[in-house]
């Protein structure tokens, strides 16, 4: 009875109705990162302005992917602020990946914040017959530190 309502639970949220993304909470975290897909999880606050320009970026790498292996999904930090802090989430967006079934293995993304770096983060930890061989994720730029981002105590500078 139990995998019926996750699996009614996770239709109604979108996951099997083919949505691009799911909108997670603390409530169905478990449900959506426990299964049998791999998970890219952007944490992010509505009010931030690197959040919203990604945003796109996210949903276009989404489409052009196309894997059913994969799932998209959100969470508002900024909303569920406690539950990010015990992922230890504090800039926003940070997208991981997290592990068919496995939430204690996940990785950061931090590379530039384009489509392409992003598909090829994923391909190359998720699909053992991509060949990195010819794929350069590395920014094609001088290294120049990490993305913007906002940090939690920066609400009050974009609100």
């Amino acid at each position: 009875i139990m995998a019926w309502v996750a699996v009614v639970v996770l239709a109604f949220l979108g996951v099997l109705a083919g949505a691009d993304f799911l909108e997670l909470t603390p409530d169905t975290w478990d449900m959506a990162v426990n299964g049998k897909n791999n998970v890219v999880v952007e944490f992010y606050a509505p009010w931030c302005p690197y959040c919203k320009k990604f945003e796109s970026k996210l949903e276009q790498a989404s489409e052009d992917m196309d894997d059913s292996s994969i799932v998209f999904a959100r969470l508002n930090a900024d909303r569920y602020e406690d539950f990010a802090d015990h992922w230890g989430i504090h800039a926003y967006p940070t997208v991981e990946l997290i592990r068919k079934g496995d939430p204690t293995h996940y990785e950061k993304f931090t590379y530039r914040r384009e489509v392409g770096p992003l598909i090829e983060w994923i391909r190359e930890r998720t699909d053992s017959d991509y060949d990195t061989a010819e794929v350069d994720v590395a920014p094609s730029l001088p290294y120049r530190g990490p993305p913007a981002v906002c940090f939690k105590w920066d609400k009050s500078l974009f609100t």
